[in-house]
């Protein structure tokens, strides 16, 4: 969804047993993003189980269009150096993410786009690095619903949008996530926690909003949506969430945000 009018205020391995990762296929200099990324399929191709030819088939087209839209998006940003393609960890999160794709085919535009912030993060602060490998291992076992419960959780209780200075706009900002981030419930908090995009923070909505832009309390309290209401408590995003979540909200409502400002040691 595009909405050019918001302004943002952005406020502060496990062991498993890859053959010749960091070995093979470390010659990335000179190499065109079309030719690192068919050495990192082939990679992934060399340490996957063999499979019937049917299913192999299947999984090859999966990682082929995965790895075809990683180019498309190197080439929208105009990366130069491809040189982390040829990193030990780059290619064992790059083997991550083409397995769990290939078997549950779900997030590609996401994925994608996490694979290239990786590549951009490689040389900056290492908890963001991890942060970005757990999130690529993670998208595509999620659902839209369940990327939408964490941009929407994200964005309720850490981002503070600079253009709200009355009960007015605010309203019309609660409309736009509503309208932007639907079908979000509670039945996805036992699953995300369980994979680590949660962690325990107790937030109230209403009272939030009511400090953070100076408004009554009561008044807060009568324009919040039911669904947010569900998101009061527990819960905030872990760093692992907290990049999904940007990611998913970048795509949606046509913004950029600084992840250097959310995630950092």
């Amino acid at each position: 969804m595009n909405n050019p009018n918001i302004n943002i205020k952005q406020k502060l391995k496990n062991s498993e047993t890859v053959t010749q990762v960091g070995i093979q296929n470390n010659n990335y200099i000179g190499l065109s993003p079309e030719e690192a990324c068919k050495l990192a399929t082939n990679l992934f191709l060399e340490n996957f189980p063999k499979l019937q030819e049917e299913a192999s088939k299947i999984i090859k087209e999966r990682v082929d269009k995965l790895m075809h839209k990683v180019v498309e998006n190197i080439y929208k940003k105009n990366i130069k150096d491809l040189s982390p393609f040829k990193d030990p960890d780059v290619q064992y999160t790059l083997i991550e993410a083409q397995k769990n794709y290939s078997r549950f085919n779900n997030s590609i535009d996401l994925l994608a786009e996490l694979i290239v912030n990786r590549i951009e993060c490689n040389d900056d602060d290492t908890i963001l690095k991890v942060a970005t490998d757990n999130a690529i291992k993670i998208v595509p076992l999620l659902s839209q619903k369940e990327l939408n419960y964490l941009s929407l959780l994200f964005l309720l209780k850490e981002v503070r949008f600079t253009n709200i200075n009355n009960i007015e706009e605010l309203k019309k900002h609660f409309e736009l996530l509503n309208n932007t981030f639907p079908n979000v419930s509670q039945s996805s908090q036992n699953y995300l926690v369980s994979l680590s995009c949660l962690q325990i923070g107790i937030v109230d909505i209403a009272e939030t909003y009511s400090s953070l832009y100076k408004l009554g309390l009561n008044d807060v309290k009568k324009i919040v949506p039911d669904t947010f209401k569900e998101l009061d408590g527990d819960y905030i995003t872990t760093h692992t969430g907290k990049i999904i979540a940007i990611i998913n909200a970048e795509k949606l409502m046509n913004t950029k945000f600084d992840k250097k400002i959310w995630i950092h040691s």
